[in-house]
């Protein structure tokens, strides 16, 4: 038999919160950061991505590692409420609260420079058709999604047809 899993009376956040409320944990966090007159950089381990990482002691003695960006914003504005943190000046390594917002993952996501942000931030398609509302298809297949041009979809199936000698559809 399986023993139930244990429901969590509190949220991450809300545990972080009140250990570092400690001015152990507080002092120990400020002295891994740099402040200087505009990013705020993190000194100690870092993500191979370039994000910071503190580790965090619970009472229990077990450890836990947060991102210095999120304990620095939390130390200073509070708990995020979307749990998204965009870093405005691009420096991964900043934990300065300034330059930090809070903000949904889809719209961190499309600020970014990753080929899904690159691709959604697209107006037309490769043969200068908008990507509107009545001249889009959106696909999915084995977990892909993507978007065509429903123009030239309809173009490619009357030229297929034209090859292959089928009559073409009456109605477009």
């Amino acid at each position: 038999m399986v023993p139930k899993k244990r429901q969590r009376t509190y949220t991450l956040p809300q545990m972080y919160q009140s250990l570092l409320a400690s001015s152990e944990t507080q002092e120990r966090f400020w002295k891994h950061v740099e402040k200087t007159e505009g990013c705020w950089l993190w000194k100690s381990y870092t993500l191979p991505f370039g994000h910071g990482r503190f580790f965090m002691k619970f009472s229990n003695g077990a450890w836990h590692t947060v991102l210095a960006h999120r304990v620095a914003y939390m130390l200073i504005k509070g708990i995020p409420e979307q749990q998204t943190l965009d870093h405005r000046c691009k420096v991964s390594r900043c934990v300065n609260p300034a330059h930090l917002e809070d903000v949904s993952m889809r719209e961190n996501l499309m600020r970014g420079t990753s080929p899904s942000a690159k691709h959604a931030k697209v107006t037309h398609c490769p043969s200068g058709h908008p990507y509107s509302e009545e001249n889009t298809y959106y696909r999915t297949h084995l977990g892909r999604s993507w978007r065509s041009c429903r123009t030239c979809v309809l173009a490619k199936q009357d030229s297929d047809r034209r090859r292959k000698g089928v009559p073409i559809r009456a109605f477009k």
